[in-house]
């Protein structure tokens, strides 16, 4: 019984007079959401480019051992067209966003 007349005695808080902290919180919480939906949109874009280059690099690389070409010169051909995806796709991610 003491504990919940304590929990009435203490008044609720408030922020400052003026009420302008607690505006200040939600601008800042919709500038943070917003940064983070579009860079969310960023990542996805460019994570779907790379899985569909990843999809196309293994379909490379069985064609090249169906013809049997040599381990190492299938893992280097991978690795380019891995470096290819990731600026191409970086750089059309962040086009495509800006817009």
């Amino acid at each position: 019984m003491a504990a919940v007349a304590f929990l009435h005695t203490r008044p609720p808080f408030q922020g400052d007079a003026s009420g302008s902290s607690a505006r200040t919180v939600n601008s800042a919480t919709q500038t943070t959401g917003a940064i983070g939906r579009k860079l969310q949109g960023e990542m996805m874009t460019l994570l779907i480019y790379l899985a569909g280059w990843i999809i196309f690099i293994g379909g490379v690389a069985w064609g090249l051992t169906a013809l049997h070409v040599a381990q190492h010169v299938i893992a280097i051909v991978a690795v380019i067209l891995f470096g290819i995806a990731v600026i191409t796709g970086a750089t059309r991610a962040r086009n495509r966003d800006r817009s």
